[in-house]
């Protein structure tokens, strides 16, 4: 099994891997400290079967890296550590598709005995905290369905980057960028581009502290 590390604090992303190298030695560990690294490991066709996940790196603030790694790896099954301790942020992190939220104040065999828990395909689990949540949003849902190529372009258009601009930074035709930003407004049901931006602001998380 792979298993990718997403966390931008090097002291805690090596304890984890000290863990998952005890614990589960069975697992090949990728590291990753940012959206940027995140999304090269997509590119690169590599498909981990665990993304454990924090949800502030350079480049992301929020649930955005969260619904690109659904995206790019749907079959993986993704557990959020996070500093943040508010039921909102947990709850939210289910709702949009997490197998699991762990406090980062949660011992190493907490989160050991979490992934144990996933691979047994039980409930959605939160770790370090009281509340669960099973309702699903049906905007997150459909974030996940996009492509992974879609969803850089989504994440492009909510910062305010023009067609041309995003077809400069992706390398692509302005014609694929347009026909992209088109195809993407009308699966996610939304008027406009300005409509869009509005919707990814609700996946910002506010006042996290990793």
């Amino acid at each position: 099994m792979i298993c990718l590390i997403a966390d931008d604090h090097p002291m805690y992303r090596s304890a984890i891997a000290g863990m998952l190298r005890l614990d589960f030695p069975e697992f090949e560990l990728l590291e990753a400290s940012s959206m940027k690294e995140i999304m090269k490991i997509s590119d690169n066709k590599v498909k981990p079967d665990f993304v454990l996940l924090d949800l502030t790196m350079p480049g992301v603030s929020g649930f955005s890296a969260l619904l690109f790694s659904l995206s790019a790896w749907p079959d993986a099954s993704v557990i959020i550590l996070s500093a943040n301790t508010s039921n909102d942020v947990a709850d939210k992190s289910i709702a949009f598709g997490a197998s699991a939220f762990v406090s980062k104040q949660a011992a190493a065999d907490e989160v050991a005995e979490t992934i144990r828990r996933v691979i047994n395909s039980e409930e959605k689990i939160i770790v370090g905290l009281e509340k669960l949540i099973t309702e699903d949003s049906i905007m997150a849902g459909k974030l996940k369905k996009l492509t992974p190529r879609q969803f850089e372009i989504v994440l492009l258009v909510a910062e305010g980057y023009l067609n041309k601009q995003i077809a400069d930074k992706l390398f692509l035709s302005l014609s694929t960028v347009k026909n992209q930003v088109s195809t993407i407004l009308k699966f996610l049901e939304l008027s406009s581009r300005t409509h869009l931006a509005l919707v990814m602001k609700k996946f910002e998380v506010e006042d996290i502290n990793d």
